[in-house]
């Protein structure tokens, strides 16, 4: 590739990314995000980390309550993008 061309880059979606998992391609505890349709890389959580996030945990819950479940570090979907290892709140709902 000259100086000049430009890489192409193909996005990916919410699906392809999880077809990408049912593949092997990507393990469940691979350190990645898929953001904008690109798959990025994330730092490793320090010790500094976990201490920040059990301290807002503990304040959240003590000021939000039993009216959502907190969620901490685990996977949210947002429209075209798939987070990892965030903070999300759910309105608390019981189906049977």
């Amino acid at each position: 590739m000259s100086l000049g061309e430009q890489h192409i880059k193909h996005k990916l979606s919410v699906s392809d990314y999880y077809r990408m998992g049912d593949a092997g391609i990507l393990q469940e505890d691979d350190r990645i995000e898929l953001i904008e349709g690109e798959l990025i890389d994330k730092a490793p959580i320090g010790s500094r980390h976990v201490a920040l996030v059990n301290k807002i945990s503990r304040v959240l819950n003590k000021l939000i309550g039993d009216n959502v479940i907190i969620s901490v570090q685990n996977p949210v979907r947002c429209g075209g993008q798939r987070f990892s290892d965030t903070k999300n709140l759910t309105p608390k709902r019981i189906s049977r």
